[in-house]
Protein backbone atom coordinates (compact mmCIF):
# COMPACT_ATOMS: atom_id res chain seq x y z
CA UNK A 1 0.00 0.00 0.00
CA UNK A 2 2.77 2.33 0.78
CA UNK A 3 4.29 1.76 -2.61
CA UNK A 4 1.10 2.48 -4.35
CA UNK A 5 0.90 5.80 -2.90
CA UNK A 6 4.67 6.73 -3.24
CA UNK A 7 4.09 5.72 -6.99
CA UNK A 8 0.55 8.37 -7.20
CA UNK A 9 2.52 10.93 -5.23
CA UNK A 10 5.47 10.57 -7.86
CA UNK A 11 3.40 10.23 -10.76
CA UNK A 12 1.93 13.56 -10.08
CA UNK A 13 5.11 15.31 -9.08
CA UNK A 14 6.09 13.75 -13.42
CA UNK A 15 2.72 15.89 -14.46
CA UNK A 16 3.21 18.88 -12.84
CA UNK A 17 6.54 19.08 -14.13
CA UNK A 18 5.70 18.52 -17.48
CA UNK A 19 2.50 20.62 -16.99
CA UNK A 20 5.22 23.48 -16.18
CA UNK A 21 7.86 22.63 -18.61
CA UNK A 22 4.73 23.40 -21.58
CA UNK A 23 3.85 26.30 -19.65
CA UNK A 24 7.58 27.54 -20.00
CA UNK A 25 7.99 25.80 -23.10
CA UNK A 26 4.63 27.85 -25.06
CA UNK A 27 5.77 31.08 -23.11
CA UNK A 28 8.93 30.92 -24.51
CA UNK A 29 8.45 30.55 -28.04
CA UNK A 30 5.82 32.95 -27.61
CA UNK A 31 8.38 35.67 -26.57
CA UNK A 32 10.49 34.43 -29.30
CA UNK A 33 7.26 35.12 -32.19
CA UNK A 34 7.15 38.65 -30.69
CA UNK A 35 10.75 39.41 -31.38
CA UNK A 36 11.25 42.47 -34.10
CA UNK A 37 11.12 42.29 -36.89
CA UNK A 38 7.84 40.35 -35.93
CA UNK A 39 5.94 38.78 -38.66
CA UNK A 40 4.13 36.07 -36.92
CA UNK A 41 0.11 36.49 -36.17
CA UNK A 42 1.14 36.81 -32.58
CA UNK A 43 2.60 39.88 -32.73
CA UNK A 44 0.29 41.55 -34.65
CA UNK A 45 -2.51 41.97 -31.42
CA UNK A 46 -1.80 41.78 -27.63
CA UNK A 47 -5.48 39.48 -28.31
CA UNK A 48 -3.41 37.05 -30.73
CA UNK A 49 -0.96 36.47 -28.24
CA UNK A 50 -3.52 35.82 -25.74
CA UNK A 51 -5.58 33.52 -28.27
CA UNK A 52 -2.25 31.38 -29.59
CA UNK A 53 -1.09 30.93 -25.54
CA UNK A 54 -4.46 29.92 -24.93
CA UNK A 55 -4.95 27.38 -28.22
CA UNK A 56 -1.44 25.69 -27.52
CA UNK A 57 -1.78 25.62 -23.83
CA UNK A 58 -5.64 24.39 -23.92
CA UNK A 59 -4.45 20.89 -26.08
CA UNK A 60 -1.71 20.53 -23.64
CA UNK A 61 -3.96 20.33 -21.29
CA UNK A 62 -6.06 17.76 -22.82
CA UNK A 63 -3.41 16.08 -23.33
CA UNK A 64 -2.12 15.52 -20.03
CA UNK A 65 -5.31 14.84 -18.72
CA UNK A 66 -5.65 11.94 -21.19
CA UNK A 67 -2.35 11.20 -20.62
CA UNK A 68 -3.57 11.02 -16.91
CA UNK A 69 -6.76 9.73 -16.40
CA UNK A 70 -7.42 8.02 -19.60
CA UNK A 71 -6.74 4.09 -20.95
CA UNK A 72 -4.87 5.56 -23.79
CA UNK A 73 -1.41 7.02 -22.53
CA UNK A 74 -0.36 7.54 -26.10
CA UNK A 75 -3.50 9.52 -26.83
CA UNK A 76 -2.40 11.97 -24.40
CA UNK A 77 1.20 12.31 -25.41
CA UNK A 78 0.41 13.27 -28.65
CA UNK A 79 -1.90 15.83 -28.50
CA UNK A 80 0.57 17.14 -25.62
CA UNK A 81 2.95 17.30 -28.26
CA UNK A 82 0.63 19.27 -30.68
CA UNK A 83 0.49 21.57 -28.10
CA UNK A 84 3.98 22.01 -28.36
CA UNK A 85 4.12 21.99 -32.07
CA UNK A 86 1.62 24.81 -31.89
CA UNK A 87 4.77 27.09 -30.26
CA UNK A 88 7.17 25.76 -32.64
CA UNK A 89 5.50 27.16 -35.56
CA UNK A 90 6.40 30.74 -33.60
CA UNK A 91 10.07 30.22 -34.39
CA UNK A 92 9.84 31.21 -37.76
CA UNK A 93 10.25 34.31 -36.96
CA UNK A 94 13.51 36.11 -38.11
CA UNK A 95 14.27 37.80 -35.22
CA UNK A 96 14.99 34.45 -32.92
CA UNK A 97 18.75 34.95 -33.09
CA UNK A 98 19.48 32.16 -33.92
CA UNK A 99 19.66 30.00 -37.11
CA UNK A 100 19.03 27.08 -35.67
CA UNK A 101 15.81 27.68 -33.86
CA UNK A 102 14.49 29.76 -37.12
CA UNK A 103 15.42 26.16 -39.24
CA UNK A 104 13.77 24.06 -36.82
CA UNK A 105 10.32 26.63 -37.13
CA UNK A 106 10.41 26.24 -40.59
CA UNK A 107 10.83 22.90 -40.76
CA UNK A 108 8.35 21.47 -38.36
CA UNK A 109 6.01 24.31 -38.98
CA UNK A 110 2.99 22.04 -40.47
CA UNK A 111 3.30 19.15 -38.23
CA UNK A 112 0.49 19.88 -35.57
CA UNK A 113 -1.17 19.10 -37.97
CA UNK A 114 -0.07 15.52 -39.08
CA UNK A 115 0.15 14.96 -35.18
CA UNK A 116 -3.60 15.76 -34.85
CA UNK A 117 -4.01 13.33 -38.15
CA UNK A 118 -2.62 10.56 -36.65
CA UNK A 119 -4.04 11.53 -32.64
CA UNK A 120 -7.50 11.13 -34.50
CA UNK A 121 -6.96 8.35 -36.35
CA UNK A 122 -5.78 6.06 -32.89
CA UNK A 123 -9.00 6.60 -31.26
CA UNK A 124 -10.60 4.78 -29.80
CA UNK A 125 -8.48 3.73 -27.36
CA UNK A 126 -6.26 0.65 -27.69
CA UNK A 127 -7.09 -0.01 -31.48
CA UNK A 128 -4.11 -1.72 -33.60
CA UNK A 129 -3.92 0.31 -36.68
CA UNK A 130 -3.80 -1.53 -40.13
CA UNK A 131 -0.94 -1.40 -42.46
CA UNK A 132 -3.38 1.25 -44.62
CA UNK A 133 -3.90 3.49 -41.53
CA UNK A 134 -0.31 3.79 -40.65
CA UNK A 135 0.83 4.38 -43.97
CA UNK A 136 -1.36 7.32 -44.43
CA UNK A 137 0.25 8.80 -41.17
CA UNK A 138 3.47 8.32 -42.65
CA UNK A 139 2.25 10.32 -45.50
CA UNK A 140 1.07 12.98 -43.52
CA UNK A 141 4.43 12.88 -41.70
CA UNK A 142 6.47 13.49 -44.80
CA UNK A 143 4.24 15.41 -46.63
CA UNK A 144 3.68 18.28 -43.32
CA UNK A 145 7.09 17.71 -42.24
CA UNK A 146 9.58 16.80 -45.85
CA UNK A 147 7.39 19.04 -48.33
CA UNK A 148 6.15 21.87 -46.57
CA UNK A 149 9.04 22.38 -44.15
CA UNK A 150 12.18 21.33 -45.32
CA UNK A 151 11.92 21.51 -49.06
CA UNK A 152 11.11 25.20 -49.01
CA UNK A 153 13.47 26.07 -46.14
CA UNK A 154 16.24 24.41 -48.17
CA UNK A 155 15.02 25.64 -51.79
CA UNK A 156 14.40 29.10 -50.32
CA UNK A 157 16.50 32.05 -50.93
CA UNK A 158 15.71 35.55 -49.36
CA UNK A 159 17.75 38.09 -51.45
CA UNK A 160 17.09 36.29 -54.34
CA UNK A 161 13.37 36.59 -53.31
CA UNK A 162 13.93 40.38 -52.91
CA UNK A 163 14.32 40.28 -49.08
CA UNK A 164 16.28 43.27 -49.02
CA UNK A 165 16.06 43.16 -44.90
CA UNK A 166 19.16 43.40 -42.49
CA UNK A 167 17.43 40.16 -40.92
CA UNK A 168 17.30 38.47 -44.35
CA UNK A 169 21.25 37.64 -44.07
CA UNK A 170 21.41 36.80 -40.11
CA UNK A 171 18.74 34.29 -40.11
CA UNK A 172 20.06 31.80 -42.88
CA UNK A 173 18.74 27.93 -42.48
CA UNK A 174 21.19 26.11 -40.07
Amino acid sequence: MTSLLFEDRLSRLRIVAIAAAGLTFGLGSTLIALQPPGLSFVAASSLNVFLALTAGWSVMAVGLVCWTWSRDRNLGLLLFLVGCAWFVRGWTNPGTGSSILFTTGLVLSAAPAALVGQAMLQIPAGRRLDLGTRLVITGAYLADVVLVGLVPTILYAPAAAGCAASWCSTTRTA
